[in-house]
Formats: structure tokens, C-alpha cells, sequence
């Protein structure tokens, strides 16, 4: 019999068929060998039954023409004694007790199953309501929740320390990513981020009525539970959320949103500028977005943050460096691999693909052990190079670099203001794309006139470029070369 203390909150979220389908049949194998949980879980859904009850009895009418007949009648006959007294206060409570009842009923608060999962506020509803200021006050007894990182790729800190896998996060956490690493965190059930390369990012709030994080520099994703109160505040601007998946980047005081999942409201001050409904993107003055005549924002453009659905503890991942590996793709997540990686990933089978200089991917089968696992060399297939060449017009492959060509820009005028480095200015660039059967990008090169490009500039394009969403290619995967003009604004 299992001896740990149950997790209510997933088990709620279980009852309630709020966690993903990997979430749920996680729950119930747990639940087939854990009796803890199993009384933990027949309390909730007991619970949520007599509420049930409660709501649809109804509540008996009330003559209040009669009562107020009664009352009048027991104030003439007190003034012949006291003998009436406590039967005056009996009435007078139950009068109390009858319209307290009345009034609880009318605001929805007689219902405990409404403070299980808060329901999703209309999303044309969405404004300064309900943001979260990061100064506001909060009841005494609330405390803040922990996090904890899910994924950890390179050098990244915590309040200037080094962090690690399973490293637990606070309220007023500042977190860094180095040029070429990463990182995903755990805020509550369902709900966390992942932070890009080169970025800053403080935990303003963490609360269990709402989370705030502040993004200094950089870019973040995020995925919010429904119901979740949740805020990315860049600069001027603030991002609200209840539920959703959607991404941040800031640079200066240019601020851009990319949503992929829900709703986000955009504000600013007192005021609220815009509300954005999937696929959207949205930019402040001065600041870039994809181009008008693009289909909205896919998916992939929005990071997926992994370990989201830890409702019991899953074993770590560690993939060490490999001469040959640059890149590593988890259950859609994507990782530098110029230095160590590690993550939590569940029991049992498991795929990722491992990426070479030359955009090539090995597809690496696992089996995950409660102890956790380490990738040697060994386990890393031999690359198998196909044959067929497919076909992808040359309109598709224009609209997904056209909407996405602000962001390579980015990269090049970052690394040349901080680096400084007059030859970024005299190469000129070109950007080898594989694609694979599925339109997803299987491998880029970057290469410059004159020699190899700059490191930082390469990873951070690299980044980019992986992320890219194209058509499904017709008779196979399709690899092509694009010219970029890198030159700064």
C-alpha cells in the first residue's frame, strides 16, 4: 500500500476530466495499486454528489407576508414579560438562518464543486478585472505555491546560481537562460512555461489564485491550465490569461504575443488594447509580426512546456553532449545540445529524435525506468538516409519564411549588438531547411560567405528554423536552400 500523501489537486482535476489523455491514464494506473489515493478519490467524488444534491433541492417558499404578521404579533406580547424572549431570538435566527440560505443560493456559493475547478471566464470578459498587479495584497492564508524545473538544457540560474533538474521554484525567482540553453518549469497542475535561449524571467506571483511572471528580456511559452488565473507581464504591456497556450517575446520595449490555444487579453495602464482569439499574433508600435496574408500562428510557433501533467513524480532524463548532436526533440520540445540536458519524462516507452549539424534525425526508442536512465552513445541509432525526394511549392515555402523572416532579424541584430563582431555585417548568409513527410522541420544549416557563421548567431537561427511548420510535401521529405537578408533595420 502506498505510504505518500495524495496529490488532491490532480485527483480533482482527474474527477473533473480536466488533464490531457496521457494525464488521465497516468491517474489510473496509479489508482489501480495506490488504496491512499483510491479514498482520496471516492471523498471527492462523494462530495461533489452531496453538492449535487444540495443544488438541485429546492428550498421551501417562504410566506413573508406571514412571517412579518408573526413578528409584529411577538412584538406586542413581549411588552407583557419575558417569558417570550428566547422564543423571539429562536424566530429571529431562523428567519436569519431561512434568508442566509436564500442569499448563499443566489451567488453560487452553496456549491462546492465551483471552488474544485473555477470555470472559464467568457472570453469576451476577459479585462483589467482580472489581472493580478504584482504589488496587490493577498489573504494571509494563502501561501505560495512551489514549482519546480521540469527540463533544464545548458547554463541556466536561479537568483545567479547555477539550477538543476527538480530544483524547486519560488515566488520572486529570477531565472536566466545562457545564448545557447533553456529551460521548462512546473508552476501548478496543467499550468507552466518554457523559457527561450538568451531570456529573463522573474516569478513575480505564485499564487493559488493567480500567477504573475515578469519577462525582463527574451521570449517565453506558456500553457495554462482553464480556469487558471495567469499573467506575463513585458515592460508596459500585460498578457491575461484563463487557459491557454501562448508565447512572449520582449525586447527593449518592443513586446510581441503569439497565441496558439484560447484567448489572451492584451492591456496596457487602466486599459484593455485588444483581445486575441487562436491562431493570433499581436506586436506593439514599432515592433514586428507575421505578415498580414499568413494564416495565423500553427502550433509548433508556440513552445509546448513538458511536465505539465507530473501529477506523481516522474524519473529524470539525461541526455549528456554527443559530437555529433545538436539538437534534441522531447515530446515536442526542443533543446540545444551543446551541453548537458536533463527532464523529467514518464514510465515507460519513450521516442526522441536527435538532430546533426546536417538537419539529419535519428529517432531514438527508450524505455523509461522509475530510477531514471542516462543516453549513452550506444543507444543512438545509425542515421538512415532516404532516398526519395519529395515536392513543396515554392508559394508554400514563401508563406511560412515570410511570416517568420522578423524573427531571423532578430537573432542577427541581437547577436550584433552584443557580440560586436564587424564581420556578422560583411558575410552573406544562406539557410539549409529539411522537411520532413510531415511538414515539420526536420534539420537547418546555416552558412555564410567566407566561412562558418557565428556560433551564437547560427544557434539562435537554428532555434527558429526548427519550429517551422510547413505543408505536408508531397512523395517525401523535401530539402532546400534559402538566401536571408540579414542586414540590421
Amino acid at each position: 500500500m502506498s505510504e505518500h500523501s495524495p496529490k488532491t489537486q490532480a485527483l480533482m482535476a482527474y474527477d473533473a476530466e480536466a488533464l490531457s489523455q496521457a494525464g488521465q491514464r497516468r491517474i489510473e494506473h496509479h489508482l489501480e495499486a495506490c488504496e491512499t489515493c483510491q479514498r482520496e478519490l471516492l471523498a471527492i467524488q462523494t462530495y461533489a454528489e452531496l453538492a449535487t444534491e444540495i443544488r438541485s433541492a429546492e428550498l421551501p417558499r417562504l410566506d413573508y407576508g406571514r412571517m412579518e404578521l408573526a413578528l409584529r404579533r411577538e412584538a406586542r406580547d413581549q411588552a407583557k414579560g419575558s417569558k417570550r424572549s428566547v422564543a423571539w431570538a429562536l424566530l429571529a435566527l431562523a428567519a436569519a438562518v431561512l434568508l442566509g440560505v436564500v442569499g448563499l443560493r443566489q451567488r453560487g456559493v452553496d456549491s462546492p464543486q465551483a471552488s474544485r475547478l473555477p470555470e472559464r471566464a467568457p472570453e469576451t470578459q476577459l479585462a483589467h478585472a482580472d489581472t493580478l498587479p504584482v504589488d496587490s495584497s493577498v489573504a494571509p492564508q494563502e501561501q505560495p505555491l512551489e514549482g519546480e524545473l521540469t527540463a533544464v538544457a545548458g547554463v541556466v540560474r536561479i537568483a545567479n546560481a547555477q539550477a538543476n533538474l527538480g530544483d524547486v521554484l519560488h515566488e520572486g525567482d529570477v531565472l536566466e537562460t545562457g545564448v545557447a540553453s533553456g529551460l521548462h518549469g512546473r508552476l501548478a497542475s496543467g499550468t507552466g512555461f518554457a523559457l527561450a535561449p538568451d531570456s529573463r524571467l522573474a516569478l513575480s506571483r505564485v499564487r493559488p489564485s493567480g500567477i504573475v511572471l515578469s519577462l525582463q528580456h527574451g521570449a517565453v511559452s506558456n500553457a495554462v491550465l482553464t480556469g487558471t488565473v495567469y499573467q506575463v507581464d513585458a515592460g508596459a504591456y500585460r498578457v491575461v490569461v484563463r487557459g491557454t497556450r501562448f508565447s512572449v517575446a520582449r525586447d527593449g520595449a518592443e513586446v510581441r504575443v503569439s497565441l496558439a490555444e484560447g484567448t489572451v487579453a492584451i492591456e496596457r495602464g487602466d486599459a484593455t488594447l485588444e483581445v486575441l482569439h487562436a491562431p493570433a499574433e499581436w506586436a506593439s508600435p514599432g515592433a514586428e509580426t507575421a505578415a498580414t496574408d499568413t494564416p495565423g500562428v500553427d502550433s509548433a510557433s508556440v513552445e509546448r512546456p513538458i511536465g505539465l501533467d507530473m501529477e506523481l513524480r516522474w524519473p529524470s532524463l539525461t541526455l549528456p553532449p554527443f559530437p555529433r548532436v545538436v539538437a534534441w526533440e522531447v515530446e515536442g520540445a526542443r533543446f540545444p545540445a551543446d551541453a548537458l540536458v536533463a527532464l523529467r519524462a514518464p514510465e515507460g516507452e519513450l521516442t526522441l529524435q536527435a538532430f546533426d549539424a546536417r538537419g539529419r534525425a535519428r529517432e531514438v526508442h527508450l524505455e523509461m525506468l522509475p530510477e531514471g536512465l542516462t543516453l549513452t552513445e550506444a543507444m543512438l541509432p545509425r542515421i538512415r538516409v532516404g532516398t526519395t525526394q519529395g515536392e513543396l511549392s515554392p508559394e508554400a515555402i514563401r508563406t511560412v519564411v515570410r511570416s517568420r523572416q522578423a524573427a531571423l532579424r532578430r537573432c542577427y541584430e541581437r547577436v550584433l549588438r552584443r557580440q560586436g563582431d564587424p564581420s556578422l555585417t560583411q558575410a552573406a548568409y544562406s539557410l539549409r531547411v529539411d522537411v520532413g513527410v510531415h511538414g515539420d522541420v526536420r534539420g537547418v544549416e546555416l552558412t555564410a560567405s567566407g566561412g562558418e557563421a557565428h556560433p551564437a548567431l547560427r544557434d539562435c537561427i537554428t532555434h527558429e528554423a526548427l519550429g517551422w511548420i510547413f505543408p505536408a510535401p508531397g512523395g517525401g521529405p523535401v530539402s532546400f536552400e534559402l538566401p536571408l537578408n540579414l542586414s540590421a533595420r
